[in-house]
C-alpha cells in the first residue's frame, strides 16, 4: 500500500466550512470516508446552499429530489437517487453501500430504506428555494441559464441558477474516497437524472489508480463516463492534469456543448499528486493538507473566457 499524506479536496469554494474539522479525521488509521462524509453532511445541512441538500432548488413541478454517490472502490460503493423525505442523501448512500447487497437504490425504495436504517424524514424545500421556484414559475423567460461562476468567496455567481454538485475526495494511509452529493438542475424535468449518483460519472475511485469527480453539466458528463475515463487515463500512465485534459478536449470534441455549460474536475493519485481543470473559467475547489486549508482555481482550462462583471 502507498501511504499518502492525508489530503481532502472538494468542489466549489462554499464547500470548505468544514475542511479543518474534516482534515482532522484524516489521521492514521482513520477512514477517509469519515472526512468526506463530514464535508458532504455540512453543505447539505446549508440552506443557503440551492444545489445540495437542504435549499436545493427544485425541479419544474415544485417539487425537490436529492441524489447522492459514496464510493471506495469498484466493489464497495451506494447510491441513492430522488430522495424526496430524506435531507441526508450522502449518509442515504453510505447506508446503501453499508447495510444493502444493491448498489443504487431509487425514488420511494430510497427514501424507505434510508429511514429503515434510522434516518430521520424531513421536509427538503426551504423557504428560499420556494421563493426562487415561485418567481421561476411566474416568469421562466428571467432564467438565463447561466452557468456557476465562483468567485471564491464562499456562493457562486449565477443570476437564476445557483450552487452546483458538492464532490468530495479525501486521501491518508488507508486509501482514498470520494462522495458526490447535489439536487439536480434547477427547474428540472421531475424525473430528471444526473451525473452524481452515477459510479464512473460523477465520481469514479480505484484503490490502485486513483480517484477523480466532476461537477457541472451532468448530460455531458454521462455520454462520457467522465470520471471513469480519467480514473483510467490515470491507469495508463497520464499523470492528473493530462488525464482531466484528454476528458475535457474529448467532451468538447463529441457533445454539443453550449454556452451555459460548465465542468470542473479535480482528480488524485494513490500517492497524492492531484490536479484540477474545467471546461471554462469560474470554477474553484477547495484542498487542505499538511500546508493548511485554500481555495484554488484550477490550472487547466480549456476555454479561455472574461470575467463577467458581477463576477468580479
Amino acid at each position: 500500500m502507498i501511504l499518502a499524506m492525508p489530503r481532502l479536496l472538494s468542489t466549489w469554494s462554499f464547500s470548505g466550512a468544514e475542511h479543518k474539522s474534516a482534515f482532522a479525521r484524516l489521521g492514521p488509521g482513520a477512514d477517509p470516508l469519515d472526512a468526506a462524509m463530514h464535508v458532504a453532511d455540512a453543505v447539505e445541512a446549508d440552506p443557503e446552499v440551492d444545489s445540495v441538500g437542504y435549499g436545493g432548488l427544485p425541479d419544474a413541478s415544485g417539487g425537490v429530489s436529492l441524489d447522492a454517490l459514496v464510493m471506495r472502490s469498484p466493489a464497495e460503493h451506494g447510491s441513492v437517487i430522488a430522495l424526496a423525505k430524506v435531507r441526508q442523501a450522502a449518509a442515504a448512500a453510505r447506508l446503501v453501500m453499508e447495510k444493502s447487497p444493491h448498489r443504487i437504490i431509487a425514488g420511494p425504495g430510497a427514501d424507505a430504506f434510508a429511514m429503515q436504517h434510522g434516518l430521520p424524514e424531513e421536509k427538503l424545500l426551504a423557504p428560499v428555494a420556494l421563493e426562487r421556484w415561485e418567481a421561476w414559475r411566474d416568469e421562466p423567460q428571467q432564467d438565463p441559464g447561466q452557468r456557476p461562476w465562483d468567485a471564491g468567496l464562499g456562493r457562486l455567481y449565477r443570476t437564476e441558477g445557483g450552487h452546483d454538485t458538492v464532490c468530495v475526495l479525501a486521501q491518508n494511509d488507508q486509501g482514498l474516497a470520494g462522495v458526490c452529493t447535489t439536487s439536480g438542475m434547477p427547474w428540472k424535468t421531475p424525473g430528471r437524472v444526473g451525473d452524481a449518483p452515477i459510479p464512473g460519472a460523477g465520481l469514479y475511485v480505484h484503490p490502485r489508480y486513483g480517484a477523480a469527480t466532476i461537477t457541472g453539466t451532468g448530460e455531458l458528463v454521462l455520454g462520457n463516463c467522465a470520471s471513469f475515463s480519467v480514473v483510467e487515463s490515470m491507469r495508463q500512465g497520464a499523470d492528473p492534469s493530462r488525464a482531466i485534459a484528454h476528458l475535457l478536449e474529448l467532451v468538447l470534441a463529441e457533445q454539443p456543448v453550449k454556452s451555459e455549460d460548465q465542468l470542473g474536475v479535480i482528480a488524485i493519485t494513490p500517492d497524492g499528486h492531484w490536479a484540477a481543470g474545467s471546461l471554462r473559467p469560474g470554477f474553484k475547489y477547495v484542498v487542505t493538507d499538511e500546508q493548511g486549508t485554500r481555495v484554488e482555481s484550477p490550472e487547466l482550462v480549456i476555454v479561455d473566457e472574461p470575467v463577467p462583471e458581477t463576477a468580479s
